[in-house]
């Protein structure tokens, strides 16, 4: 067993709440309650990570569960085949519809709220390297946090 596995905040829990049957009724509640726990796991991250690399594909793992991690893995796979603009528009306009403001991007990114918007709605076609970093850099980590809350 990995180490990750001997910190996890599931460890004291009923393994079944780990695994909900059905995506409806009493199990969306079930879900909901182990994503909880898992959002105060510290090792939620490695929990995701090795969810994503074994491939598992059914119950609650990183605090997501299987339509939401099949969800971000299609995202990932899109994101990898996108250029710099296309993955900083993306990116930016993510955190738009998690209710990110322009304020919030711009104290997050070190960029003026100008520029990002001129970024976010395609008038820029080629985004330095720099550019691409200091967004994806502010925001990624405040965007993963908003995917467990």
């Amino acid at each position: 067993m990995s180490d990750w596995r001997h910190s996890a905040e599931c460890r004291d829990y009923d393994p079944e709440t780990w695994w909900p049957i059905g995506t409806t009724g009493p199990a969306v509640q079930q879900a909901e309650d182990a994503k909880a726990i898992c959002r105060t796991c510290p090792v939620i991250e490695a929990c995701l990570d090795y969810a994503l690399a074994e491939r598992i594909d059914h119950g609650i793992f990183g605090g997501l569960t299987e339509d939401e991690r099949r969800l971000l893995k299609r995202r990932q796979a899109r994101a990898a085949d996108r250029t710099p603009a296309q993955r900083v528009r993306a990116l930016l306009a993510e955190a738009t519809a998690r209710g990110i403001t322009y304020s919030e991007m711009e104290r997050l990114t070190g960029m003026a709220r100008a520029s990002l918007a001129y970024v976010a709605n395609g008038k820029h076609p080629n985004v330095k390297r720099s550019t691409e970093a200091a967004i994806v850099s502010g925001l990624e980590p405040v965007l993963r946090q908003a995917v467990k809350a």
